[in-house]
């Protein structure tokens, strides 16, 4: 039976803190002034208007910012891909002399109330030259570029039977979390310490970041987690809002609350995808895949943010998937537009790549008139080709493939799908078509991370992890975990809200490593924990450690007598309390295994898509807790139902963006999702950590973009169709109409 946990019974009832919900006596609200214009040289910033305006506290531009910093600070980039980070163009926390994109800060308002703020905010006039724009990736400048060569892609491209390339692209896409971003800082005058309310991802790195920018040591932030509506990769980077509240903050001795609208959502968070490749697939006629090469453009908009280049860089490194290809070319040009800067979004490079790989054996399956399926088949990694080490790029990451299990969880998934029924629809007149994907994941990123596990003399558990909860039912899991390792139930075991003055380390919830990292290191912390009850006991009854037994919460002699439980250890030490912690540490990731099937019915004379099906297949591992499994798949899957067929951050040709809320954006709803049906394989563990945890935070998502995309095509009998996403109704309109 599965326990309900309170972090969803709070989040039912209403009980649970958002960021927005918390608040302080004498709190400010800020409001930003941001560029209205894409690009362009700011001549003038005239606040004179403000003067007087009731509740009004400040107003700060970037002059205020260089009169005490002697620079305005930028934001370093968390990973710099291999490039030199003094290369790359960072963004400022406020513009100073030029804007790069709609949405950039140029000022900001503090007054008493958010309404104050925002009145005093629209009086604030900038005045700004205007220059050209790029206003998309064909016009962007090319400032660095990824590539490499695995075997002899140009040889076999020269004498392959069959050889076929096609441009696909993927538009920008926007995470869109149920709960915009937020920051609520709180400073304490007496001890001049600030509590931080609202990161989420990688706490720990920011308040090193801003400790950095503000010139104050560390220990004075103090990050304090609360709930979340979802991250998808947006949520919790560094932002300039999350060194500006701060900052405003203890210059003037009170809260200050930042919380994201709707609309700058769309201008300001991190945007994701935004790729064009030139790709091409080679082969022979009977269904080896022999090359695959792909050059492509990856916009990351007018700065490189905290992990804009991981999606480009993820894209080249996993673009041969689970198919044994020895020959793989990848070229990657970064390219900065007056566009929102680019960061992770879901599957962040994983997405793009499955769905440009995913396309082009389709295209080679039709043009050697074999069944898609049975081409993947014929090519997917086996036992017989392990081990397999690609770095498809020149000092790129590489990736370690140790186990080849795929073919059976292929098997299973094509087993879901009724074939005989579709093709009677087919028959029918129907424009009913079935999609294949298959795709290799990565998770449980290292290199460490940090957990402890403390027990009170009423048996009673308090855990912390270096690991924040991002929603996707972490801390569910991580209890899981430890009440498995004591053997005690599972309600006496409570996951603690993040708090630095307690957990002072940990890497961050991001990649699918959660569950894999921080739920061995808790695991590890449990372990410890039992090792000091048993030299506790050791000492205390002149029993042999190496003669006492750890089983049901006790520890027991070498005879089967209980000695003691372990909350009767707890309750006799001074504190009456018995803890420990632990690091778990590793050095490879695990790469997943998955196959996702796609049905979708088309109206050719409507465009309308419909996605009756998706059914996703996904090597997870043992399951700590199998619904938050399927729940994480189900969502991603979703999701990548708005990405495949509507979700797209479009602008107009003076860069500015079309898309400014839901009613031109839309996300899918309950209507468009689909049926689901959830394979997983638990029968293989990872060898690369004690629980044999896998990830699953993006195995949903990966691959039903390309499913989807290729059961379109194959809906309309016509595989050239589907070079983009999201795929539009009146694409496919006008296409049904040449025909």
């Amino acid at each position: 039976m599965t326990v309900a946990s309170s972090w969803n019974l709070e989040s039912v009832v209403g009980k649970t803190e958002y960021v927005g919900d918390i608040h302080f006596s004498g709190e400010l609200s800020l409001v930003l002034v941001r560029s209205t214009i894409a690009r362009g040289r700011i001549t003038d910033v005239d606040v004179s208007a403000t003067t007087g305006m009731a509740g009004v506290k400040g107003i700060y531009t970037a002059a205020d910012l260089i009169s005490e910093f002697g620079s305005v600070p930028q934001i370093r980039a968390r990973l710099s891909g291999g490039l030199d980070p003094d290369d790359l163009r960072l963004q400022p926390v406020l513009a100073s002399d030029e804007v790069r994109y709609v949405g950039e800060p140029i000022a900001i308002v503090v007054a008493e109330s958010h309404e104050q703020a925002l009145d005093a905010a629209e009086r604030v006039l900038v005045d700004i030259d205007s220059s050209p724009s790029a206003f998309d990736i064909a016009r962007g400048e090319t400032f660095a570029v990824y590539e490499g060569i695995e075997g002899d892609p140009q040889k076999i491209f020269l004498e392959a039977p069959v050889v076929i390339e096609r441009e696909i692209s993927i538009g920008r896409q926007c995470p869109s979390p149920l709960e915009p971003r937020g920051i609520v800082v709180n400073p304490d005058q007496e001890t001049g310490r600030m509590d931080i309310w609202g990161w989420t991802k990688v706490p720990h790195w920011n308040r090193t970041e801003l400790a950095r920018q503000l010139g104050i040591s560390v220990e004075s932030i103090r990050v304090r987690e609360t709930a979340v509506g979802g991250a998808f990769g947006s949520r919790g980077e560094y932002y300039p809002e999350d060194f500006l509240v701060p900052w405003v903050s203890l210059g003037l001795g009170a809260p200050v609350r930042w919380i994201e609208g709707r609309s700058e959502h769309f201008l300001a968070s991190n945007h994701g995808r935004g790729q064009v490749h030139c790709a091409a697939i080679a082969g022979d006629l009977e269904g080896n895949i022999l090359a695959l090469r792909t050059d492509f453009r990856a916009d990351l908009g007018a700065y490189v943010r905290t992990s804009g280049v991981v999606a480009p860089r993820m894209t080249a490194t996993m673009f041969a998937g689970p198919y044994n290809i020895d020959n793989v070319s990848a070229r990657c040009e970064l390219v900065h537009t007056d566009r929102t800067p680019t960061g992770t979004y879901r599957g962040p490079g994983r997405v793009e790549s499955c769905f440009v790989r995913e396309r082009l054996v389709d295209f080679y399956a039709d043009a050697i008139g074999w069944d898609s399926l049975e081409v993947r088949k014929k090519n997917l990694i086996t036992q017989d080709d392990l081990p397999i080490r690609r770095q498809p790029l020149t000092r790129g990451p590489s990736l370690e493939i140790e186990e080849a299990h795929f073919e059976t969880l292929l098997e299973q998934v094509r087993s879901c799908l009724d074939r005989e029924s579709v093709e009677r629809r087919r028959n029918s007149g129907e424009k009913i078509g079935i999609g294949v994907s298959c795709f290799l994941e990565r998770s449980g990123l290292g290199p460490w991370e940090w957990g402890s596990v403390n027990m009170t003399g009423g048996g009673k558990v308090k855990v912390h992890s270096g690991s924040t909860s991002a929603g996707q039912g972490l801390y569910e899991t991580l209890e899981t975990i430890v009440a498995q390792t004591l053997e005690i139930d599972r309600e006496n075991v409570k996951c603690q809200r993040m708090d630095t003055d307690v957990c002072s380390e940990g890497i961050g919830t991001f990649a699918s490593r959660s569950t894999v990292m921080a739920g061995n290191a808790v695991h590890l912390a449990a372990l410890n924990l039992i090792e000091k009850a048993k030299q506790i006991v050791a000492i205390n009854s002149d029993i042999p450690i190496s003669d006492l037994r750890f089983c049901g919460g006790g520890i027991y002699s070498a005879g089967g007598s209980l000695v003691a439980t372990l909350a009767e250890i707890s309750g006799n030490q001074k504190d009456f309390c018995l803890g420990a912690e632990a690091k778990f540490e590793s050095s490879k990731v695990c790469t997943d295994f998955g196959a996702n099937m796609a049905q979708v019915r088309v109206d050719e004379e409507t465009g309308e898509i419909k996605v009756e099906r998706l059914i996703l297949g996904f090597d997870v591992g043992p399951c700590v807790n199998e619904h938050n499994v399927i729940g994480q798949l189900q969502g991603g899957a979703v999701q990548a139902v708005g990405g495949a067929l509507f979700e797209e951050m479009s602008y107009d040709d003076q860069g500015s963006p079309t898309v400014t809320s839901f009613l031109e954006y839309g996300i899918p709803s309950s209507a468009d999702s689909p049926e689901i049906t959830v394979v997983l394989d638990k029968e293989h563990p990872s060898k690369l950590n004690p629980l044999g945890l896998r990830g699953c935070g993006e195995g949903g998502i990966t691959g039903s973009y390309a499913a989807i995309a290729n059961a379109v095509a194959n809906a309309l009998d016509n595989p050239d169709l589907v070079t983009h996403l999201p795929i539009r109704p009146e694409s496919i309109a006008q296409v049904s109409r040449i025909d």
